[in-house]
């Protein structure tokens, strides 16, 4: 094989010769699992002149998702040499070489072990059949590089960064993925295919990567190749002698296209009036004929989505709250957004200060990012495009998802300061360098090669904040990602937001989304759990170590706010008098900063040991949250370190504010950047008030409207446990901040309705406060044909979840199943506990068949577990809370669902145990009021799970037979669109089952 990258390049970059290498293992953890195969390739000036694979004996059984993901079987490994005979080779093959690798610190990490355990061998005079003495190492010595990590730099913007989805982005071809030969080779290719991406990058990005990384390059040869490797590239940049490479296909080099968050905002575009909003004209596009069937082959006009979307035009003609069910199928995104474009075309607003058009706003919220996008990025373009009209489209997105060019200027001059900072810290912010070349909107959720949700409180430094925001004033303003998408928005028909900024953006005045009067909430289930989120509050150890870091930081060297500005002072022209106060006030500041740490880390230390102690005394999992309503007489044990606590934070602040005001008496021309240091100073201040205010409120617990709990670390040890509070009803916060502004508001969902009426909707989220003639209400049937679509299966002879015997027969009844239909089965629990035990039992009893079992929790990520749930035909996947909603698996992989407990709420939860404790105190029925109706929306959500179109057919057993034996199972029974059938005995059930699907 000859690499595409001149060999000249190679030979720059110090890669004459270098090993790519990949391992497969039996699992991640390398002091627990062992290494199932070798695979290694030799590159020499250009070209792979030497292979290595080898299969390795193990001693452990090979769990079947590796065997499925693999391809190795326990009978593939069996004969084969043990590590311990296969290391001397590898260490031979290997020799001095630099090795490349795909999250090579993973295949290190497992190779050190076993060297580690070599080197322990010999001190205990270990002997095997091929002595391990040559081994004179505890850990390979050689240099490395991580494509991974490459990758992540370099192409930001890609979904992810595995090596199989790199390898089809570039268009390598791969015999067979997880194969360790195949994935070393392939390895190969796509470090040539990044080194030519590096070796294209702008020449003051190249720059600036290598500034950063300046302080390790050359280190001793256990160090990471990237400093070097950029370093190399940087001075050939430098010098104007930059290596070209081949030419390739412009695809395989180039970038992901460009996202942007603005539809429709070409230059000159501008707002016109429309024709008047005409329900004829709308309801043609879905009919016969219409705009949709021509342009979407296959599209077919559904009774339901005409009728919603009658319902739809006349919420927006009456001004009326519109509540409408709309289940699977019903195409319920077209149907509010067609006649959404249309009403905001025919409402132009003028503009107070001149002659020009404004459009009628339309805010539409929904509650996953995976509707979010879907609508922003498929719906709405193709809408544009066909519908012909000249509509603008925002997405917009909380404050702190955009990155603030202020806040990451004075974070990197910080950071290229700071001599303590690790290689890593470093190298996991490239990607913002090179992402903040190409991106357009700024949006961190473009950048999947930094993953901001693992760093937050890095990302706390950086993203747009409204405290420390200079507005106008600021250097950056005319770049200014916020700014941009919040002019749009301002200008645009329709504006696509979260629940989360829809809420948080009430609390704010209205601060992001200004005002509107048109809101459309998709995935409404979700209300009352959101507003109940966001409405609320939190306080936990890192926004103190934040706001103390931020002004004070020590690993070598001084850095933050404080010594910037005392620097400032003494090279400033200040009188001594001036002087002496502001270093008066910073010394201050920063000794409150040491001692504000201290005071916190003890607290929270304090905090977490007491919540350990309580919920042993509870006999309650350390876990456990503990609702409060009097802080002392909960955790007595904090009641000192409390106050010192709050005392240091309130010194802070006040003292913040003392050295604020003198700073004020500071003119321009006696400090240079005194106007800098005032708006980040006010920020701070703004910044310890509100701490200030949220800790006082939180430990205080007087606020009635407030449910107050505390979420424990882990262990008693760590520091890391939470403070919260949760409206306990958001019905009286909804109505005056939201309600009662706007002129039309449409609710949507599979599931809003109990047997057709909204009553528990309604009373759950205020809209029961609204005036009655204002609210229109429909549950529109499926478009499906549940009858011969779907068996409901309830098997009376099981014991109930809360009998004895509940999981060994429950564990029997699914093993039978499973073994005898051999269907793609989505099993759905409440409780991770119940899960673990039923996963176990289940591969225990089916070991010896070929059926891959997946465990939410065990077997991987999320989406990783769904994707081998599709490819893979007849697997069983476990999951609990994320897998009841928001999945959708269309066809043959899914084919039987089974429900294992009826979803009711947990009611030790704070929230819910203060909210039934709320309805009883009025004399209500808190199971029947409140826990019954929750949990049979959550039922019908998981229902939804099996039929997607209209070809599916499938089986959903409903295990936990309380549904038969209790009055209120029968309201959940009911709640489904087919009649369930009741079986005595498994193999009456499973009989029909089969006679079902072959029917």
């Amino acid at each position: 094989m000859q690499l595409l990258t001149p060999f000249p390049l190679l030979q720059a970059l110090g890669m004459e010769c270098f090993v790519a290498i990949d391992l497969e293992t039996t699992g991640l953890d390398a002091n627990a699992d062992e290494i199932l195969e070798v695979g290694m390739a030799k590159v020499v000036k250009g070209k792979v002149c030497e292979h290595f694979n080898q299969l390795i004996q193990v001693e452990q059984q090979i769990p079947e998702h590796i065997s499925s993901i693999t391809g190795i079987s326990n009978e593939d490994v069996a004969g084969q040499p043990s590590i311990n005979e296969v290391l001397p080779r590898i260490i031979d093959f290997i020799g001095d070489a630099p090795l490349v690798g795909h999250n090579i610190g993973f295949d290190l990490s497992f190779l050190n072990e076993q060297l580690q355990r070599v080197d322990l061998r010999q001190q205990t005079n270990f002997v095997s059949s091929q002595p391990a003495s040559s081994l004179k190492m505890r850990q390979l010595p050689n240099p490395h590089i991580d494509t991974l990590v490459l990758s992540r730099i370099l192409l930001p913007r890609l979904s992810n960064h595995r090596l199989e989805h790199l390898a089809q982005y570039f268009g390598l071809s791969q015999k067979k993925t997880h194969r360790a030969l195949d994935d070393a080779l392939t390895v190969v290719n796509l470090f040539d295919y990044l080194i030519q991406c590096a070796n294209k990058l702008d020449k003051e990005v190249l720059g600036f990567i290598n500034r950063l990384l300046k302080p390790w390059q050359g280190r001793d040869s256990q160090s990471n190749l990237l400093p070097d490797f950029f370093g190399h590239l940087a001075d050939l940049s430098r010098s104007g002698e930059r290596i070209p490479t081949k030419q390739m296909v412009s695809q395989q080099l180039s970038s992901p296209p460009k996202v942007d968050n603005l539809i429709g905002f070409e230059t000159g575009s501008q707002t016109v009036a429309s024709a008047k909003f005409d329900f004829d004209k709308i309801k043609a596009v879905f009919l016969p004929g219409g705009i949709l069937e021509k342009a979407r082959p296959g599209y077919e006009a559904r009774p339901q989505q005409l009728q919603m979307v009658e319902a739809v035009c006349r919420a927006f003609s009456e001004e009326s709250f519109l509540l409408i069910e709309a289940g699977t199928g019903t195409g319920k995104s077209w149907a509010y957004l067609i006649p959404a474009i249309y009403w905001s075309q025919s409402q132009i607003q003028t503009k107070e200060t001149d002659d020009s058009f404004l459009p009628t706003r339309i805010i539409i919220s929904t509650n996953t990012k995976n509707l979010q996008e879907q609508i922003f990025f498929k719906d709405i373009p193709f809408l544009r495009s066909h519908l012909k009209l000249p509509f603008r489209a925002v997405l917009l997105k909380g404050r702190n998802n955009y990155l603030c060019w202020h806040r990451w200027k004075d974070f990197i001059l910080e950071l290229e300061h700071r001599q303590l900072s690790s290689l890593k810290e470093r190298l996991e912010l490239l990607p913002v360098a090179v992402w903040l070349s190409e991106t357009l909107t700024g949006d961190i959720e473009e950048n999947t090669g930094f993953r901001a949700h693992q760093k937050p409180y890095v990302w706390a430094k950086l993203h747009s904040d409204s405290r420390y925001c200079k507005g106008n004033k600021c250097s950056f303003n005319s770049v200014c990602f916020v700014n941009r998408v919040r002019r749009a928005a301002r200008n645009a028909h329709l504006v696509v937001v979260n629940h989360s900024l829809l809420f948080s953006d009430l609390v704010s005045n209205n601060s992001v989304l200004s005002e509107y009067q048109n809101l459309i909430v998709d995935e409404a289930h979700n209300l009352e759990n959101a507003a109940t989120q966001y409405l609320g509050v939190e306080a936990h150890l890192w926004q103190i170590r934040n706001l103390v870091n931020n002004l004070y930081y020590f690993d070598g060297r001084e850095t933050g706010l404080l010594p910037r500005m005392r620097q400032a002072i003494y090279k400033g022209k200040l009188s001594q008098n001036t002087q002496e106060t502001l270093l008066g006030n910073i010394e201050a500041v920063t000794s409150l900063t040491r001692s504000l740490d201290q005071a916190s880390s003890r607290f929270f230390r304090q905090l977490s040991e007491a919540c350990w102690e309580f919920n042993l005394r509870q006999r309650q999992p350390i876990g456990t949250k503990i609702r409060y309503r009097d802080w002392l007489e909960n955790f007595p044990s904090t009641g000192i370190v409390t106050n010192e606590f709050l005392n240091e934070l309130q010194e802070l602040a006040g003292e913040l504010r003392r050295l604020h005001e003198n700073l004020l008496l500071v003119k321009a021309e006696e400090i240079a950047e005194v106007e800098d240091f005032l708006f980040d100073l006010e920020g701070t201040c703004q910044e310890a008030d509100e701490l200030l205010a949220v800790f006082k409120m939180l430990i205080e617990a007087t606020d009635q409207r407030y449910v107050f709990w505390l979420e424990p670390s882990p262990r008693g040890e760590n520091f890391d446990s939470r403070i919260k509070a949760a409206p306990l009803n958001v019905s009286f916060l909804l109505k005056p901040l939201l309600y009662e502004r706007l002129r039309t508001a449409i609710f949507t969902s599979a599931t809003l309705s109990i047997n057709g009426q909204f009553d528990y909707f309604k009373s759950r989220v205020g809209l029961d406060l609204v005036d009655p003639d204002r609210l229109l209400e429909n549950a529109l049937g499926s478009p499906f044909d549940f009858e011969h679509q779907v068996l409901v299966a309830v098997p009376k002879f099981l014991p109930t979840p809360k009998e004895v015997g509940f999981i060994e027969t429950t564990v029997s009844l699914l093993c039978d199943t499973i073994s005898h239909l051999h269907r793609g089965t989505l099993i759905l629990f409440t409780s991770y506990e119940l899960l673990g035990k039923v996963y176990e039992g289940l591969k225990i009893n089916l070991e010896s068949e070929d059926v891959l079992i997946l465990g939410q929790g065990k077997d991987g990520a999320r989406h990783a577990l769904l994707q081998q749930f599709c490819e893979q035909k007849g697997t069983v996947l476990l999951g609990t809370n994320s897998f009841w909603e928001g999945i959708d698996i269309p066809g043959t992989p899914l084919e039987i669902l089974v429900i294992t407990r009826l979803p009711f709420e947990v009611p030790s939860e704070p929230i819910i145990q203060a909210r039934m404790e709320a309805i009883e105190q009025r004399g209500g029925n808190s199971f029947y009021q409140f826990s019954v109706p929750a949990a049979i929306l959550r039922f019908r959500q998981g229902f939804g799970r099996l039929i997607r179109t209209k070809s599916d057919r499938g089986v959903v057993i409903i295990l936990d037979n309380r549904a038969l034996r209790f009055r209120y199972g029968s309201l959940f029974l009911e709640s489904l669109p087919v009649i369930p059938k009741v079986f005595n005995t498994p193999r009456e059930m499973l009989n029909a089952i089969e006679k079902w699907f072959f029917r």
